[in-house]
């Protein structure tokens, strides 16, 4: 799968805009609108939507995301509407249910402010424009909790329901609870006639909190690995995160002040500092640093982040690897690698194929002729049979191995397929030096090609067959790709 939109994938689009075109030019309104409203998301970002409970940490998840501590962390009326994170100039604007737009003004560093001026109950969402260059490529949305009260709840439950949702990422806790599973399988029932893999992935946003030893990381991962095996159905899997540390990281938060405060608390004595470090009370209340200043370092990274920079840091450790040390902990880059090679990166094919489902859906009630219909069904084919979306089997595929529906016997063997779907050079999909001629390459993917078919000829089990005759095509295309460019 190649990052960005490809030749491949520009074609695609390309034959389903001027379908969606021809379309349009023989329906009348409504039905002429929806097919163009259609168009018009087509060459939109991705949505991701950041759902969960009430306090499960969506919004310093968000603030992560959007590399800005934008989004409300506490009880405010921002919280309480669904808000969207689009790539722009920095301005932010209510979007009441009647369709007017109200400016609203932030804080210095864009924050939202307490109170929006406006009553809830007549917002239909907050859009926040804000010049981050990964909201080029997905508008991230922030809702309300799921187990909020004065229907606040509702709100997300009508978003998802809406159709207007690309891929949900789902907070979770130690505990799956009910609703929380409902809601995950009615997105996935919802959204399989389009893709028939989970559109959804989980988050553990809180990882750093697990466990009561020094590393909370191996207890965070189990909890991540059983959760994505108890919601395959619904999730390509969990990933754990150290939600505030992340945010702390992506967000420039953590500045040569707070480095000069862990530098001092690294040279103070252990006994001191490891009591210090028992609770949050104790901390705030050490003498060792100006005061305010253990407050901030709280805010910023928790207990458990301050104790990871005190025990690796020391007079001369810079802020700038402090910082590094902290991003790759977090768990962040796993987070937006694993969002990249899902959704963001095979976007184009995504959205074509929720737009072909929804044309092919919309034709029902169309009022056109019987041979019309049917000669725009048959386009519609002829798209699903496009050889870019070859990628939809991939992420099918990644989201089995990803959830643990789908295991492969051995390490080795699991990698080469991971390899195959989540890089995009030619020589790291095919495990080969970056140097290797593009010749050779071709060669190495017919042999991979052949050695994946007769993988898929010996196994005795379906979802593994599956996997190596995906992976079969996968390696025969790119041989036949690195052949023609040679």
């Amino acid at each position: 799968m190649a990052d960005g939109v490809d030749a491949s994938d520009a074609d695609l689009l390309a034959q389903l805009g001027a379908l969606l075109a021809d379309v349009a030019e023989q329906l009348d309104s409504p039905a002429n609108d929806r097919i163009n409203a259609m168009a018009r998301r087509l060459m939109q970002p991705l949505r991701i939507a950041v759902v969960g409970r009430t306090n499960a940490g969506k919004s310093t998840l968000v603030n992560a995301l959007i590399g800005a501590r934008v989004a409300p962390t506490r009880a405010t009326e921002c919280t309480r509407v669904v808000t969207w994170y689009q790539y722009g100039a920095n301005q932010a604007r209510v979007i009441r249910r009647d369709g007017a737009a109200v400016p609203i003004y932030t804080g210095p560093q864009g924050e939202l402010p307490d109170e929006l001026g406006v009553p809830v109950d007549e917002i239909d969402r907050l859009e926040v424009s804000l010049s981050y260059a990964p909201l080029r490529r997905v508008i991230v949305i922030d809702t309300p909790g799921l187990s909020g009260d004065d229907g606040l709840a509702d709100q997300t439950e009508r978003l998802l329901a809406s159709g207007e949702i690309d891929v949900m990422v789902f907070v979770l806790g130690e505990i799956v609870h009910a609703d929380e599973a409902k809601i995950i399988n009615d997105f996935y029932a919802k959204n399989r006639g389009a893709f028939d893999f989970p559109n959804a992935m989980g988050i553990l946003s809180r990882a750093d909190q697990y466990g009561d030893g020094d590393d909370p990381w191996p207890l965070a991962v189990a909890t991540a690995t059983r959760h994505a095996a108890d919601l395959a159905a619904g999730l390509a899997g969990v990933l754990p995160v150290m939600g505030k540390i992340a945010e702390t990281a992506e967000t420039g938060a953590f500045d040569e002040s707070q480095a000069d405060s862990i530098r001092t608390l690294a040279g103070i004595d252990e006994a001191d500092l490891e009591m210090a470090l028992m609770w949050a009370g104790a901390f705030e209340a050490i003498d060792a640093l100006p005061p305010g200043a253990a407050r901030v370092l709280l805010d910023r990274l928790d207990l458990f982040g301050i104790r990871m920079l005190t025990e690796t840091a020391d007079a001369g450790t810079s802020a700038a690897a402090m910082h590094g040390k902290l991003r790759s902990v977090s768990g962040i880059a796993s987070l937006w690698r694993r969002l990249n090679v899902l959704y963001a990166r095979p976007a184009a094919v995504l959205k074509a194929t929720r737009t072909l489902a929804e044309l092919d859906r919309s034709l029902t009630a169309a009022a056109i002729s019987k041979p019309q219909r049917q000669a725009v069904r048959q386009r519609i084919q002829q798209l699903r049979d496009h050889p870019a979306m070859h990628t939809l089997a991939e992420l099918r595929c990644l989201a089995a191995l990803y959830s643990g529906r789908c295991t492969l016997p051995d390490s080795h063997t699991m990698q080469t397929a991971l390899s195959l779907w989540e890089e995009t050079e030619p020589a790291a999909r095919l495990g080969a030096p970056a140097d290797t001629s593009r010749e050779h390459l071709a060669g190495m993917a017919m042999d991979a090609s052949r050695w994946w078919r007769a993988y898929a000829n010996t196994s005795s089990n379906a979802l593994v067959r599956q996997l190596a005759d995906t992976a079969h095509w996968s390696t025969y295309q790119l041989s036949t790709e690195l052949r023609a460019r040679s």
